[in-house]
């Protein structure tokens, strides 16, 4: 609800969810409270995919957020509600050593509903621990694979991971950069012991790179013929998705764009959201915009003169990471973003809006109101 985004920030709207799920959730549980049936033979399980996205939340002690494989990204709350289910005894009470992962829940809750034929799979049955009866959770070796279109600045950030006990190892894809951590004496991962360890480090890296190669070949989607396009003719409107918009990893790229502003504002062509993309628009003053935004980092070169009527526009970010905007042939602007864009982006391509998440400091989809003749866009070679 507009009411509950606040002042419009990522924590303003982290709160506006956080409390319009409160109103939602409190009336389910008073209606499993009050009906016996439901309150014998309920249980709730309240639990997060991945740690916060930067600029909504805080992780704590832990390293990371959303998308690394370090605690903060992978660490959750896991919350298990059920009154006519779980012991008083139990009730109220905190497992702060137990090991849980998303696999075991369809093992765990088909014991819970007392199905006897369960799936071979990853996940172990810890419905005991679920319900207080135990303390221990998995005992057998957890593992991660970052996805590989996820933003993240150069190799810094892990591809792989694997948990066995309270040892912890980070790893590159090709067995590079270990880092181990004792997550019982040191859970912020922060006093790195791979060179302390090297029999350890040896051991789980050949665990976890041994269960990559059980995994499915990962290809891109931008890798494949299909997206080798290098120019791209749109008009208002038109969308194109990840898979076959244009693949903007660490290449430079031209935007040429006739538009009339029709004194309005709003996007006149974006392509990616909060972690990768670039967006052309008119901001609330009536000034040009170019912004890039790169691993979450924002560049952004501006008209110094509000701009109106009918022009052609030309944004320009080139594989120097230099950023040029004309106007009519005319530059009245320049820059240098922070880097090139290292990862092709989730969101789609869009003119006349930006759709999906907003690459730039405005509220999505921030439609333009003018005309738009044209949107050309154009690929330079990507580096090696």
């Amino acid at each position: 609800p507009e009411a509950l985004k606040g002042n419009g920030s990522k924590r303003g709207k982290y709160r506006g969810v956080l409390t319009n799920m409160d109103r939602q959730l409190g009336p389910i549980f008073d209606a499993i409270r009050s009906d016996p049936k439901l309150r014998d033979n309920t249980l709730v399980i309240f639990a997060s995919d991945n740690g916060p996205e930067g600029g909504s939340g805080l992780a704590g002690n832990f390293r990371g957020g959303k998308g690394e494989l370090y605690e903060g990204g992978v660490r959750e709350p896991f919350i298990v509600w059920g009154p006519g289910i779980l012991a008083k005894a139990k009730q109220g009470t905190v497992n702060q050593t137990a090991v849980l992962s998303a696999v075991d829940l369809l093992p765990s809750v088909l014991k819970l509903a007392g199905v006897k034929e369960t799936p071979q799979g990853d996940g172990t049955d810890l419905s005991a621990t679920y319900t207080g009866k135990n303390v221990v959770g998995r005992t057998k070796p957890l593992f991660w694979k970052r996805p590989p279109d996820r933003p993240g600045p150069g190799n810094s950030l892990p591809d792989l991971a694997v948990r066995d006990g309270n040892w912890k190892l980070l790893v590159q894809e090709d067995g590079t950069q270990p880092h181990l951590y004792d997550l019982a004496k040191d859970e912020g991962e922060t006093n790195d012991l791979a060179k302390a360890q090297p029999q350890l480090v040896q051991r789980l890296s050949k665990t976890v790179l041994d269960w990559n190669k059980t995994l499915p070949a990962v290809k891109l989607e931008a890798e494949t013929a299909a997206n080798n396009k290098t120019h791209f003719e749109l008009k208002k409107g038109d969308r194109l998705e990840r898979n076959g918009a244009p693949f903007l990893v660490k290449r430079g790229f031209t935007v040429t764009a006739k538009f009339d502003t029709q004194n309005k504002n709003g996007v006149i062509v974006a392509q990616g959201g909060v972690a990768q993309g670039y967006t052309l628009f008119i901001d609330e003053a009536g000034k040009l915009n170019f912004l890039i935004r790169a691993d979450r980092e924002a560049t952004s070169i501006v008209s110094p003169q509000p701009i109106t009527g009918a022009h052609t526009v030309v944004a320009k970010l080139g594989a120097d990471r230099s950023l040029i905007l004309k106007v009519d042939d005319q530059v009245v602007a320049q820059g240098k973003a922070h880097r090139l864009i290292g990862n092709q982006p989730l969101d789609p391509l869009s003119v006349g809006q930006d759709e999906a998440g907003a690459v730039g400091d405005y509220e999505s989809p921030y439609p333009f109101g003018g005309s738009i003749e044209s949107v050309i866009v154009d690929l330079e070679s990507p580096l090696d």
